[in-house]
């Protein structure tokens, strides 16, 4: 694999004997419909197929996705994407959007004044925190 593509994915579905498959995996992650980005595909017939990204935001996008399939000749391929055992998000993306949520908490305290005014919104940025997460 090329040094530049170092955000992991692993994809998951079920068996299929479509000789295209690779490159049809590669066109899909590729495409704005996976919420991908520029990608290499790691394809063996017998077991669950990875792919690494060029960058942590598109690995993000497309771990965010719920549903990633494709159409092949047999009817439409349903896959499942995860995380590879062991590895985690890119710090990078992680910490720099709780970063700029902090901020914002942060400003957003300073303004107000009062205790009656902190408090709910304290807990209204923290559950808007851990439901983005």
């Amino acid at each position: 694999m090329a040094e530049g593509y170092s955000y992991p994915v692993l994809v998951e579905f079920e068996k299929t004997n479509s000789s295209r498959l690779k490159n049809k995996l590669i066109k899909y992650f590729q495409s704005k419909k996976s919420n991908g980005g520029d990608c290499e595909v790691e394809y063996e017939p017998i077991k669950p197929s990875g792919f690494r990204l060029f960058s942590p935001s598109d690995q993000k996008n497309v771990l965010t996705k719920q549903d990633h399939q494709i159409n092949l000749d047999e009817g439409v391929l349903k896959m499942t994407v995860r995380l590879p055992s062991g590895q985690r998000v890119s710090a990078k993306v992680y910490y720099g959007t709780c970063l700029a949520k902090w901020e914002a908490l942060y400003l957003s305290l300073a303004i107000s004044s009062t205790i009656g005014i902190i408090i709910p919104v304290i807990i209204k940025r923290l559950m808007t925190h851990q439901q983005m997460l």
